[in-house]
């Protein structure tokens, strides 16, 4: 299944329209996400809810060992700071509102 285009606009305005909203406004930005290092990173991310969600299947030393490398090498790769972790991640914001004109979503 092909994910849906939500950074997209055009795609968020025709949805928006499909369901009685006119889009009024996108806005982009950037999220930085850092860190000491991206082992680090990992280790810290330990209690978020998708690490604790999946904590039962890693329960095997070496399957736990294979994902936290596998984690790592992406954050390596991606890392824009050679001393420490920086990524920088993009969102948007669509702004909606009704055909009314009163704005319900942001």
């Amino acid at each position: 299944m092909e994910r849906f285009a939500w950074s997209d606009a055009t795609t968020v305005g025709r949805l928006a329209a499909e369901a009685g909203l006119s889009l009024e406004a996108t806005t982009p930005g950037e999220l930085a996400i850092g860190a000491t290092s991206p082992e680090a990173y990992v280790m810290a991310g330990q209690e978020h809810p998708m690490a604790l969600a999946a904590r039962q299947a890693m329960q095997q030393p070496e399957v736990d060992t294979e994902v936290r490398q596998a984690m790592t090498a992406v954050l390596r790769a991606a890392n824009e700071d050679a001393a420490a972790f920086l990524v920088h991640s993009p969102y948007v914001v669509h702004e909606l509102s009704h055909h009314s004109g009163a704005k319900t979503a942001r």
